[in-house]
């Protein structure tokens, strides 16, 4: 019989994110959205929810990280993927 191999996943270290956006002086995920250009509902649950995110909308990434964080687009390239993800068990 073969083992069960727990799976494992990339999970956005929203509460990372946070801190970043505050230590910029956005204070509310409402500042946030209107900086980044991303809806409200996805800045409030990928910066105090992240466990429950599924998929990761790459264009509203770069919205947060260059549009309301005011990295360039170089700086974002330069960063490593474990600033942004921590890799953990599966939960679905």
């Amino acid at each position: 019989m073969e083992a069960l191999v727990a799976t494992r996943t990339f999970r956005l270290k929203g509460r990372v994110l946070d801190k970043m956006c505050k230590s910029h002086g956005l204070k509310n995920p409402h500042q946030v959205s209107m900086r980044a250009g991303v809806s409200y509902p996805t800045i409030e649950k990928w910066l105090s929810e992240p466990e429950g995110i599924e998929s990761i909308h790459m264009p509203s990434l770069a919205g947060i990280l260059i549009g309301a964080l005011g990295f360039k687009p170089e700086d974002v390239l330069k960063m490593r993927i474990g600033d942004l993800f921590e890799y953990v068990e599966d939960q679905g």
